[in-house]
């Protein structure tokens, strides 16, 4: 068996989560940063987190691995050591205060029912706050680079991979925590396979304001209102459940064994 997709962001994420955990509270963490990437930590942490979610062998050392899994160890310390780390340490104006944090919010979405309520829940793969004090939710992706969006209705509108799925993640969970702790929120995609290339940004791109960087205020009345308006039709009995249009989605789904298209 080889590493998939999956397993590998898996890793990386595991990884992280051992790296970063220590420096929840530490403020301005660059020096520590910097530290980190000179030192073997970081292929440390990757190994450690291929024995727990790939071998599940807490003993197993790189001796033990195949040549695709020394493939992968190599390919996500390079990720971690000359990407992640270097990046935060060169802009560490921020305090990370959690690594692998639950959000969750309540959601009401019928004006005329309160008691019509979601609740939207996950896990963040990172949260910091920053010198200003707005909170920055960073989501690691082991993916292309998809930074770019039209404006917040085409990503209900659109089908597809034109709905760009990481960029309304990203700001629901940048909703869940400006619900939850009243503070602004800066949506971060750090795709990592980019981050050691110069003038890299890990803030999203909105062409239709012409906006980078922006941060959930900016967006918050009229995402949520699109947000609304598609829970309320979900929960709407008069609408019938149809499959999508975009054939390609099918191969992805959760769901096309029920749907059998």
């Amino acid at each position: 068996d080889e590493v998939d997709a999956p397993m590998f962001g898996t890793i990386l994420h595991g990884a992280m989560q051992r790296l970063y955990a220590p420096l929840v509270g530490a403020l301005h963490p660059g020096e520590a940063l910097r530290a980190l990437a000179r030192s073997g930590e970081a292929e440390r942490a990757v190994v450690a987190a291929v024995n727990e979610h790939y071998l599940r062998d807490a003993a197993a050392t790189p001796a033990d691995y195949t040549g695709n899994l020394l493939l992968v160890k190599s390919i996500v310390t390079r990720y971690i050591r000359d990407g992640i780390l270097p990046y935060d340490a060169a802009r560490d104006g921020f305090t990370v205060r959690g690594v692998e944090r639950r959000v969750e919010c309540l959601f009401p979405f019928d004006p005329s029912d309160p008691s019509r309520r979601v609740l939207f829940a996950g896990t963040a793969d990172r949260i910091d706050a920053l010198d200003d004090g707005t909170l920055r939710v960073v989501d690691y992706k082991t993916g292309a680079p998809h930074l770019e969006f039209d404006g917040v209705e085409s990503l209900f509108t659109g089908t597809g991979k034109q709905r760009l799925s990481n960029i309304l993640q990203t700001l629901l969970y940048a909703m869940m925590l400006h619900r939850s702790r009243g503070c602004d929120v800066e949506p971060a995609l750090y795709y990592v396979r980019n981050m050691n290339r110069p003038g890299y940004s890990p803030q999203l791109d909105d062409k239709q304001t012409g906006v980078k960087g922006a941060r959930y205020t900016l967006y918050r009345e009229r995402f949520e209102e699109l947000l609304r308006a598609q829970l309320a039709e979900l929960y709407d009995t008069s609408v019938p459940f149809r499959q999508c249009e975009d054939a390609d989605t099918c191969k992805y789904c959760d769901f096309n064994v029920i749907c059998k298209r």
